[in-house]
């Protein structure tokens, strides 16, 4: 009996010596938040297809507008830096062209339906400010001015409009975060109110409220054909839209985000396997710090 309980605490001695198993070390792939300067300069491409419905009774007439499609090629230049809510913040002028396609319906009290589509067309200028320790998101003032057609019953002439809307995050919305780590996750959950004033004044709320998951490296060949070595980022959740006197339009995010380190910004978002904003051209007139700089990614390339 003796020598048992002698040869099992042995063993029980020789398990607990054994060397515990180490956890793999996690992959930095980008080490810190990239460095813009004045001049930087980004132009992308954005199309998006929408089932977003706005309804609005005025009076006798009750309208309901489908948007359908967004298409805008936008550039985002840095133009220097100030200080919002106590957070270092880089100045980024925007401008561009936008264009919304949808459908509509106008149902009177009294009378038939008219219904048919529209296309809105402006020009957009503005500034937007980002947040120098992560790049978040913090607020954009813009200006637009275009024109707004419509087909079917109400067919007719353009009719022009221009607009100012000023949005703000609360919190400021942080799509990335610094270093970025192969399987690391965060949680974005911002709201963005937003107050227009022009031809149609009103307000819009915007929640975000979804997860990101870095994914590891990517090689992303754009559609002109250039590639770019890339941080895969997956975002999964929801946004909520809601609108002055509208309804509220709750959309599922299920996409990845492209960042390339070479260019200090994203290269190309998908939305649920389609293309939602694209990388056209750059400038970085000062140089870009080593940091800022991941391997190739061999066997792990994504091409559209």
């Amino acid at each position: 009996m003796r020598s048992r309980i002698v040869t099992l605490f042995a063993i029980l001695c020789a398990a607990v010596s054994l060397p515990s198993p180490i956890a793999a070390e996690p992959t930095v792939l980008v080490e810190s938040v990239p460095r813009w300067n004045v001049g930087d300069s980004w132009r992308f491409r954005v199309e998006k297809k929408l089932d977003r419905t706005v309804t609005q009774g005025a009076g006798i007439l009750h309208i309901t507008m489908r948007v359908q499609k967004v298409e805008s090629t936008m550039t985002y230049t840095v133009t220097g830096t100030t200080m919002v809510e106590g957070d270092d913040c880089y100045v980024v002028s925007v401008r561009g062209v936008n264009k919304i396609t949808g459908a509509y319906n106008v149902t009177q009290i009294q009378g038939d339906a008219s219904r048919g589509e529209f296309v809105q067309k402006a020009e957009i200028e503005g500034t937007e400010c980002r947040r120098v320790g992560d790049l978040a998101f913090v607020k954009a003032d813009l200006k637009s001015r275009g024109s707004i057609q419509l087909s079917g019953m109400l067919g007719g002439i353009a009719t022009p409009y221009e607009s100012r809307e000023t949005t703000i995050a609360d919190p400021p919305a942080r799509l990335l975060k610094f270093p970025l780590v192969e399987g690391d996750k965060w949680r974005v959950a911002s709201t963005l109110t937003t107050n227009s004033s022009g031809t149609s004044s009103g307000s819009a709320v915007t929640t975000f409220n979804y997860d990101c998951e870095v994914l590891g490296r990517r090689t992303t060949t754009l559609e002109n054909g250039e590639s770019y070595e890339s941080v895969a980022i997956s975002q999964k959740g929801t946004q909520t839209i809601q609108l002055q006197d509208s309804g509220i339009n709750i959309e599922d995010i299920d996409g990845v985000l492209f960042f390339a380190p070479s260019i200090g910004n994203r290269v190309r978002d998908d939305a649920e396997g389609e293309l939602l904003l694209e990388f056209i051209e750059g400038s970085r007139p000062a140089s870009t710090p080593a940091d800022e700089q991941i391997e190739p990614a061999p066997d792990a390339s994504v091409t559209h």
